[in-house]
């Protein structure tokens, strides 16, 4: 009777103790969705697709540059088969990707890896917060993922609530990391002219073809689901992604050569693609080094088109007419004289534009600092590694209207006072972040104006930062 009493107390005790947690996560789970209109927020609407389609279908699977690659309606003409682009967003994994997709996957199928080429998306990398993002709204979802995943879902379920009340209204973006970007196909459908980015590449994320990038667990993974679909009746193949060729950063050609053969000796699918034909001229991309635009997406989805054509033995003239679009010219001269200047040194860049490489003695002397607009007549547009290293600087102010576009890896690095980083620019597409902000005080949070959308933004909301709101 005793032990009893001993075990219910236990019981009692523990669920006390929890109740808290699930009363947290009930509510978030149940209350209405506020990420449904921002980018991860297609999700669901893609595992719908995926779901809906009974036929034989062709199912690209990677992260975003699948997104912004794939023409599905191009690829229909030329296949006569359905096409679903299952790619989204590099923070939610390659592996969330396969495992949702794993119910959907039939007889007859076609299906086509091409993740970034990347260490994160060629590895195991599961973000629970992304995918609780993803999730909002279609909770349902969560029963599609592995027993280790939902654990990692449950113990993020507090952050995820409690950020999540913080809304009085669902945030969306406007530019083209909007749920509204999306067409009927779930390809992204948002004009994309020309090449966005500061030195037509992003500098923060360089492109190393090697085997080093690629985890064994991640190929392990990998080759079990190419049979698991196989034991369905679907075929499997390995394509590339787009990749800018500025950033590819392989000293020879052989060595890229020597990748592809790497990747098809430890892949059991077969390769239809050649990895030269994929790394493409900047011309081609918009915001990232994997990101295509307009005229970028036309060539890619004809040449992954003319490959799996070529795989099912139908080779076709893919007729698809492509003008590759200029670089754009970025006027980078600033006339006006900034009084922020003085605290800060300078490098010169390709380009003419000015990169901050660290303080003046006078700036050492300043808690709070802005960044000037511009310096010796032309702007400044990036913050160099370690800028900030040893520093005394507790507050750093980038102004509305800022002509800065990086922030380089390790901008941050040894900047232990570092507490509160003020943004009044809106645009957080603008303003490429660093990877990581490693280095900074414990208690660093991210101040943004009201109205913006860095917490739900493609690059600032996967920094897991913490984000607070001011008024203009």
């Amino acid at each position: 009777m005793r032990k009893t009493k001993i075990i219910l107390i236990s019981i009692l005790s523990v669920l006390v103790i929890l109740s808290p947690l699930v009363i947290t996560v009930c509510i978030g789970f149940l209350s209405s969705p506020v990420y449904e209109e921002s980018f991860v927020g297609v999700l669901d609407e893609k595992v719908e697709r995926l779901d809906s389609i009974e036929e034989e279908k062709i199912v690209v699977i990677g992260g975003s540059s699948v997104a912004f690659g794939i023409d599905s309606a191009l690829i229909e003409k030329y296949t006569e088969m359905p096409v679903v682009n299952f790619g989204l967003y590099a923070s939610l994994g390659t592996k969330l990707m396969l495992d949702l997709s794993q119910k959907s996957i039939n007889r007859g199928d076609i299906v086509i890896i091409a993740p970034e080429m990347d260490a994160q998306t060629l590895s195991l990398y599961f973000n629970a917060d992304a995918t609780l993002k993803a999730f909002d709204g279609n909770f349902g979802l969560i029963s599609r993922l592995k027993p280790d995943d939902f654990f990692k879902i449950m113990a993020s379920s507090w952050d995820f609530t409690t950020e999540k009340l913080k809304y009085e209204a669902p945030p969306k973006s406007n530019d083209v990391y909007s749920a509204d970007s999306f067409n009927e196909f779930l390809d992204i459908d948002y004009e994309r002219k020309h090449n966005v980015m500061n030195a037509y590449y992003d500098e923060n994320l360089d492109i190393f073809l090697d085997k080093s990038i690629v985890s064994e667990e991640f190929i392990d993974y990998l080759n079990d689901y190419i049979s698991y679909c196989r034991r369905r009746g679907a075929e499997v193949y390995f394509s590339w992604c787009p990749m800018n060729s500025l950033a590819v950063t392989n000293e020879t050609e052989e060595s890229v050569r020597q990748f592809q053969k790497y990747m098809e000796k430890e892949i059991d699918a077969r390769f239809i693609s050649n990895i030269e034909d994929y790394i493409l001229e900047p011309e081609y991309f918009y915001d990232t080094n994997f990101h295509l635009n307009d005229a970028g997406m036309k060539l890619h989805s004809a040449n992954l088109c003319r490959d799996i054509l070529l795989e099912l033995e139908r080779p076709t003239l893919v007729d698809v007419e492509v003008e590759k679009p200029e670089l754009p010219f970025f006027d980078v001269r600033y006339f006006d004289y900034d009084e922020n200047e003085i605290y800060f040194t300078y490098k010169k860049m390709d380009g003419g534009a000015y990169m901050i490489t660290g303080l003046s003695e006078l700036g050492k002397e300043k808690n709070s600092l802005t960044v000037p607009y511009g310096y010796a007549s032309y702007q400044v547009t990036a913050i160099a590694e370690g800028a900030f290293l040893g520093t005394g600087l507790e507050e750093l102010i980038i102004p509305e209207n800022t002509n800065l576009k990086l922030l380089m890896n390790g901008c941050f690095k040894g900047a232990s006072k570092l507490s509160r980083l003020v943004i009044y620019h809106e645009n957080q597409e603008d303003i490429l972040p660093p990877y990581d902000f490693i280095g900074v005080a414990s208690d660093f949070t991210v101040y943004v104006p009201e109205g913006s959308s860095y917490e739900i933004g493609y690059y600032w909301s996967e920094r897991n930062l913490k984000f607070e709101r001011i008024e203009k």
